[in-house]
């Protein structure tokens, strides 16, 4: 989104969040020392650590009659760079996580079930802030939180394409596999190009056992709409 501030300065941006229970906005642009109010929500962050100029970052927007629903994890190194206003809904933990995602859970109060959601930001390839590794590390991330289920969304800056995300049928795969999404039609896109995080994307669904919801639900579903600039597709959940 390029900074979160420019962008309340809009009326219409505050009104169209409005409509929203729960919003994730990737790329806020803002160190530990600022803060950003809006009416109604409370506001957890994941500001880049170290930066030369203020960049990346995310933003998780909750409506204040939800929070108590809402549990976020962190590393306990952490823990200084925590608001007292939302210390309460932090749980800390010893080990690494990724740093390219905030993650936090809806519970099952809220939900049928307990959710994991994995508000991602990856850097692009050239970015001095690119992590190849980015996968692997939510991937680790999410077997050490040990909740069934789990939503990735965000800018995942990965082009995936036409290829397949899901694991062909066959007996092999039947044996290894707990494979449940043979129902699924195939995904669509418009976009047409790969790259190398779009293949890592890809390894990653079928390791996880996960699909990518683009261009298969609601209003995208047969269409797989661009989510950048008119030419590529770029932001997933």
């Amino acid at each position: 989104m390029c900074g979160i501030k420019s962008k309340l300065l809009c009326p219409e941006f505050e009104e169209f969040l409005s409509h929203y229970d729960i919003v994730c906005l990737m790329e806020t642009k803002l160190a530990d020392t600022d803060t950003v109010e809006i009416n109604g929500y409370t506001t957890f962050y994941k500001n880049r650590e170290k930066y030369k100029h203020k960049s990346g970052g995310i933003m998780v927007l909750v409506k204040n009659c939800f929070v108590k629903f809402v549990t976020v994890f962190e590393e306990v190194c952490f823990k200084k760079r925590i608001g007292e206003n939302v210390f309460d809904n932090y749980v800390f933990v010893s080990y690494d996580m990724c740093k390219h995602a905030l993650f936090f859970k809806v519970s099952s109060e809220l939900c049928k079930e307990d959710i994991l959601f994995c508000a991602t930001y990856l850097e692009p390839e050239g970015s001095p802030y690119f992590n190849r590794q980015a996968y692997s590390e939510i991937e680790n991330t999410i077997v050490h939180l040990g909740i069934q289920g789990v939503c990735i969304l965000g800018d995942l800056n990965s082009r995936t394409g036409q290829l397949n995300d899901v694991l062909e049928e066959n007996n092999y795969v039947d044996q290894l596999f707990d494979n449940n999404f043979n129902y699924l039609q195939p995904r669509v896109s418009q976009d047409m190009h790969t790259n190398n995080m779009g293949y890592e994307l890809i390894n990653f669904c079928k390791s996880c056992e996960m699909v990518i919801l683009n261009g298969r639900v609601d209003a995208d579903d047969g269409v797989g709409r661009f989510t950048c600039k008119n030419i590529s597709v770029v932001d997933y959940v």
